[in-house]
């Protein structure tokens, strides 16, 4: 998941708006083309390995789990995984008469979407996380389509007789 965010005046949503779908929208397709690029990119592997390195740095868990963190990376470098890739502009409105709520798909590009929060709507999300509740029924609310529609998912099948230096060229696209 890729999010941009703003924290932001109501007299500055328009252009911050249009700020963060720019943003969002240019990072996406860096990492499509870079991960999903037909034919494969030549740093292809490059990009696989920096993932598989976030994911080693940014998964916590509790004493008593044991995740396979190292499976997990090498199923990633190695391209034997599903790789989902979506996006998402946030835009906080401080103001306190801000009470427009909203969200939709940004458009040029797939699975991005664009969600802008009042304080309200925002402090009712926090609210929800800090009493354990899950917050969908809190963004679904305010906008006019239910935010679980999917993303776009990169299959790559890699059997034994594919690969070369431990990767795989062979790749599916579905969304």
């Amino acid at each position: 998941m890729v999010s941009e965010a703003k924290y932001i005046d109501e007299s500055n949503l328009a252009k911050k708006k249009k700020e963060s779908q720019k943003q969002l929208r240019d990072t996406v397709r860096r990492l499509d083309e870079a991960l999903f690029g037909n034919p494969d990119r030549m740093d292809r592997e490059l990009w696989l390995a920096r993932l598989s390195d976030l994911v080693l740095d940014g998964v916590q868990f509790s004493a008593g789990q044991t995740p396979e963190v190292s499976d997990w990376r090498h199923a990633i470098r190695a391209g034997d995984c599903k790789i989902m890739l979506r996006g998402y502009s946030h835009v906080f409105v401080h103001s306190p008469d801000f009470d427009d709520s909203n969200a939709f798909e940004i458009a040029e590009t797939d699975g991005c979407y664009q969600e802008v929060f009042s304080r309200k709507t925002l402090r009712d999300l926090v609210l929800a996380y800090w009493r354990d509740e899950a917050p969908n029924a809190i963004r679904n609310q305010s906008f006019d389509f239910p935010l679980t529609q999917s993303a776009r998912v990169q299959t790559t099948d890699c059997n034994q007789a594919e690969r070369k230096n431990g990767y795989t060229s062979s790749q599916e696209r579905r969304q």
